[in-house]
């Protein structure tokens, strides 16, 4: 699972039994880790100093980003996880578009990209401009999943969409 979202929070999210994916093969974005010894603050300025980890320490999560999961950083830690040409993508954003890209070019296997497009605005929220990313996407190989044609369901029989989103303008900085 290679996604852009924290590592943590992936991990967190896929429990055993229902999604059979290890915790050690899920990739996403990694945030700096540090070992702390509350008695000894020196210790934690000085990390190449620290020492053995001992009784007492704790392990935290910081909120420094090391590496954003996301577009050319997805290939590089696919490559740097796995060590392998993967044979198979699936996406959902122009996010992905890296991590497809190298999945089925120059690859020495056979591979398959596959993209879900968000085109279904009655169901779902659906994605502006969706026809001319789907034209972008079957050009450049990838296998295009259609919510509005190729789901007969999107998140069952008994829920309805309600409200409008949108994100761009709700989220912006006034």
């Amino acid at each position: 699972m290679c996604s852009g979202n924290d590592r943590f929070v992936c991990r967190t999210l896929v429990r055993e039994g229902q999604i059979d994916i290890p915790y050690e093969n899920i990739i996403g974005t990694d945030v700096e880790l540090r070992v702390v010894e509350q008695t000894d603050p020196e210790r934690e300025e000085q990390p190449e100093k620290a020492g053995d980890y001992e009784e007492g320490d704790a392990l935290i999560r910081t909120e420094q980003a090391m590496v954003y999961n996301y577009k050319k950083n997805k290939v590089t830690q696919i490559a740097q996880e796995i060590g392998r040409h993967p044979v198979l993508s699936f996406g959902n954003s122009s996010g992905d578009v890296s991590m497809h890209n190298y999945t089925i070019y120059d690859n020495p296997y056979k591979s398959l990209a596959f993209m879900l497009i968000a085109d279904d605005d009655v169901r779902e929220y659906g994605d502006a401009g969706e026809e001319e990313l789907r034209e972008r996407w079957e050009e450049s190989g990838y296998n295009v999943i259609s919510m509005k044609e190729d789901w007969q369901t999107i998140y069952g029989e008994d829920v309805v969409k309600t409200g409008s989103f949108h994100w761009l303008e709700d989220l912006a900085e006034e």
